[in-house]
């Protein structure tokens, strides 16, 4: 998990920014603190030690480059939160991550997490954690499914439909199947066509000719053309 603080001084922001974390990040998130002083976020960022930090500019009267001169070479990754665009080249400058402006949007979050993974990754700070429950966003509500329960995947013009091996399944209205993918990937699931993603768990058999692979529960589902060539060799990569 990524230990996260938040360091905002507004309630209102802090509570924005936890909710879009928890609804599309809460497998891969710890929120570890929020902080809306300087000098309680000083003191909590000493104690938590944390992995990243989401950082207002403007800060109880302060501003977030004061803050960050005290820790001198510091060792968490930071994320400037911003009303304002004239902060973005002095944010670079500190070599933040990157920086969101205030409102926040889910898509720039997204991209955002996308390069503090990468990032993180590359540091060897956090490590991509094998997830078993899978949370699936239904007009009435959560659904959590394990994950080895999941066969297959599609995106159709409702959402994505969840196949289960007990011939049950579910449609997430809200999540693209591209989160999904981005998830599962780490657990063994592969995106066979820009709409199908499989649970290679499951996976019966395969003809290589037309595309075709066979699930454990007799589903018939085509690989796409242009993806039967590096389907192929993942395949083989598992026979070593």
């Amino acid at each position: 998990m990524i230990q996260t603080v938040i360091v905002d001084d507004e309630q209102d922001g802090i509570n924005t920014l936890v909710n879009l974390l928890q609804e599309y990040f809460f497998a891969e998130i710890k929120i570890a603190g929020s902080f809306a002083k300087f000098e309680d976020a000083y003191a909590g960022i000493i104690k938590i030690n944390p992995d990243l930090i989401f950082l207002d500019v403007e800060l109880d009267g302060s501003n977030a480059f004061d803050l960050l001169k005290r820790f001198g070479n510091r060792k968490f990754n930071v994320v400037f939160i911003t009303g304002h665009i004239k902060y973005a080249f002095e944010a670079w400058n500190v070599s933040a991550i990157h920086y969101l402006l205030k409102p926040i949007d889910a898509d720039d979050l997204k991209a955002t997490m996308s390069k503090v993974k990468k990032e993180l990754i590359n540091q060897k700070i956090w490590e991509k954690e094998r997830l078993k429950k899978l949370v699936i966003c239904t007009i009435n509500g959560f659904i959590f499914e394990d994950i080895d329960n999941v066969i297959w995947l599609e995106s159709n013009k409702n959402g994505v439909s969840v196949y289960l091996n007990n011939n049950k399944s579910h449609l997430d209205y809200k999540t693209p199947l591209s989160d999904y993918s981005n998830r599962l990937i780490v657990n063994n699931f592969y995106l066979v066509h820009e709409s199908r993603l499989v649970n290679i768990r499951h996976l019966k058999s395969y003809n290589p000719g037309d595309g075709k692979i066979t699930m454990k529960n007799d589903t018939f589902i085509y690989v796409s053309e242009r993806k039967r060539s590096a389907f192929r060799l993942y395949i083989s990569s598992l026979l070593k």
